[in-house]
């Protein structure tokens, strides 16, 4: 299969140092104008630089590397970097010489590119990638209502993967109404579509108004396939879960005295899944405290017992 194509690299004069770099076998400038056309952003994005490569594909892959390496991705999004444009073309540069590209930069009127319609070397494997990359971009710079727009016509394109960022802003009141009952049919879109944080987020809705309803969300979430691979929150909705149920066996025994589920018995139970996270547990607990104020000794005291707790995690 011809594999030759380009490595493009996008800007826009309205989002200050992101930078797109993809690869095309067809012209640029018409990846441009689609980028431009479906994500509706004020300013249209411009090609500032391509340059040919027999082998398009392992040129994308080291370039991103590359750029990754030096800490300019976006967010794990597979397109977007916060890069300075020269240090990208650099990049580019080295690429050409170690792949041997065939050296065709920026000479448009010269080369004779394939009009073929074939997209097969297209870095958007479907029509919402893009758009939920720069929605994640408006999200980091706290412009909620933009990142809000852009989630919605993901999903209006067919993206599963935006249910769950829909769903924690209308929780939160973040671009839109504060609504909890339209957060929580989102986020149950999500988990019918596989999506491990919907679990997790479930899990956390519920704890205050579902004791029961919540721990069935959170056993589906801590026994989810991805749930080691998606890191995303995974802290907070482990350690909060913990936290509260520890707060309630405290109530129950204060009040009733007798215990409820022990905390405890959760980390036995899934000990085999959370010992490969357990710094990260441990971590997250500390940061928590130390966002807490002094007089908030009881939960400080609560982190602390169920830090304690994960510590001695064994198998």
């Amino acid at each position: 299969m011809n594999n030759s194509g380009y490595i493009y690299v996008l800007i826009n004069y309205s989002m200050e140092n992101l930078i797109k770099i993809g690869k095309t076998s067809r012209e640029p400038e018409e990846r441009a104008k689609e980028l431009s056309s479906a994500t509706g952003v004020p300013t249209p994005f411009i090609v500032a630089y391509d340059a040919h490569f027999h082998d398009c594909t392992q040129a994308e892959n080291y370039i991103h590397k590359k750029l990754e390496e030096q800490g300019y991705r976006l967010s794990n999004n597979r397109e977007f970097f916060h890069a300075p444009l020269k240090e990208v073309i650099s990049v580019i540069l080295d690429a050409q010489k170690v792949l041997k590209s065939d050296q065709q930069v920026n000479s448009h009127e010269d080369d004779e590119r394939s009009q073929s319609n074939d997209r097969t070397l297209e870095d958007e494997s479907n029509e919402w990638t893009d758009i939920e990359s720069l929605a994640m971009y408006y999200f980091e710079l706290e412009d909620y209502e933009e990142a809000y727009r852009l989630y919605k016509k993901a999903i209006d394109l067919g993206s599963t993967q935006s249910f769950f960022w829909i769903g924690i802003m209308t929780l939160l009141g973040l671009g839109c109404l504060e609504d909890e009952e339209e957060a929580e049919t989102y986020l149950k879109k999500g988990s019918n579509s596989n999506d491990v944080r919907c679990l997790g987020a479930l899990a956390n809705l519920y704890i205050s108004k579902d004791y029961k309803v919540s721990n069935q969300w959170f056993e589906k979430y801590l026994k989810h396939p991805n749930f080691l691979e998606i890191k995303m929150r995974r802290a907070y909705y482990v350690v909060e879960h913990l936290v509260f149920i520890a707060m309630r066996e405290q109530f129950n025994m204060k009040q009733y005295g007798h215990q409820t589920e022990k905390y405890q018995d959760i980390l036995q139970k899934y000990s085999d899944i959370l010992l490969p996270i357990k710094d990260e547990l441990l971590s997250y607990i500390i940061s928590a405290k130390e966002s807490l104020s002094s007089n908030d000794t009881d939960i400080k005291d609560l982190y602390l017992t169920v830090g304690k707790a994960i510590k001695v995690l064994s198998k």
